[in-house]
């Protein structure tokens, strides 16, 4: 952060100069336009044009356990040319893995004996974050109720699909954070409630993804009070899914109290088969409600 001074320009007009790195990133040049957003005691000035290609050139030789989480990083941070190099065929296989796994828009531009350059195609496109945002939610829902569904039939096969599509969703979320951390002002007024809610969809993702894989290595018997459960549960899913494109502040009080009582009933269930599910609805309901500050500072 710096501080730069106002200069007098005419009569009443004031003006500031834009940080030369920014200039330079996003190859901005006399007469071009600029939006000026009006934030409390900010002003954040953001531009339509791409962000000039950000490289990197990183060395992963002898990183296993943590090298796909690297290559996601990378790809969430905004890099768009990335070269990796690497000494063995496993270390290559897992960097491979990750780019198939998520990183929307990237491919593999050149590969040698012990380097490979991976780079953005694709532009970005502020209509296409909020058409994948809501792709991924749609996702998320089908995910809720295709659970609940295998989890009736006990078929493990069925269990053990279901759980895939968590990777679907985590190749959303990873393409709507990287487009935060390149776009983020240009999107919306606040970047971080945005970026805690992506986090957090994965998230209950992932919990859905729990459900089919535990119940897939121990099935076990719902009755239909569970079943019940299950579905206020994903029906709490749903509600927040609405008051994110709908904002209201009655109904997400009326969230807050069927969270409490939903979370009475799930605990005072008393079959000790069931307290893993248990602990699983209560995780996904808890990560639902835990995103209503977030929500509040984007519509307030």
């Amino acid at each position: 952060m710096t501080k730069r001074k106002l200069v007098a320009l005419g009569g009443s007009t004031l003006m500031v100069s834009l940080p030369s790195r920014f200039v330079q990133s996003y190859g901005l040049k006399k007469g071009d336009e600029v939006t000026v957003t009006e934030q409390q005691h900010s002003i954040v000035i953001s531009t339509d044009k791409d962000y000039q290609a950000n490289n990197i050139q990183l060395d992963v030789s002898g990183i296993k356990n943590i090298l796909g989480r690297i290559v996601g990083a990378l790809y969430k941070a905004g890099y768009d040319d990335i070269e990796l190099r690497f000494k063995s065929t496993e270390e290559l296989a897992l960097i491979q893995k990750e780019l198939q796994r998520t990183c929307l828009g990237f491919e593999v531009m050149e590969q040698g004996k012990n380097h490979i350059v991976i780079k953005n195609v694709s532009k970005l496109d502020d209509d296409e974050f909020k058409n994948i945002l809501r792709r991924a939610f749609l996702f998320l829902l089908d995910f809720s109720r295709d659970t609940l569904d295998a989890l009736k039939t006990g078929d493990k096969d069925y269990l053990e699909r279901v759980a895939l599509r968590d990777i679907q969703i985590n190749k959303y979320m990873d393409f709507c954070r990287r487009t935060l951390n390149k776009r983020g002002a240009a999107i919306m007024k606040m970047v971080a409630p945005m970026y805690y809610i992506l986090e957090q969809i994965e998230r209950i993702g992932d919990i859905y993804k729990y459900i089919c894989t535990e119940n897939a290595k121990n099935p076990i018997k719902i009755d239909s009070h569970l079943q019940d459960l299950f579905e206020d549960v994903n029906e709490i899913v749903y509600n927040f899914y609405q008051l994110f494109y709908k904002f209201n502040l009655k109904s997400l009080d009326e969230l807050a109290t069927k969270k409490t009582a939903l979370q009475s009933k799930l605990n005072s269930l008393k079959n000790k088969d069931h307290n893993e599910l248990v602990f699983r609805l209560n995780q996904i309901v808890n990560n639902i409600y835990d995103m209503n500050g977030a929500l509040m500072m984007l519509n307030l």
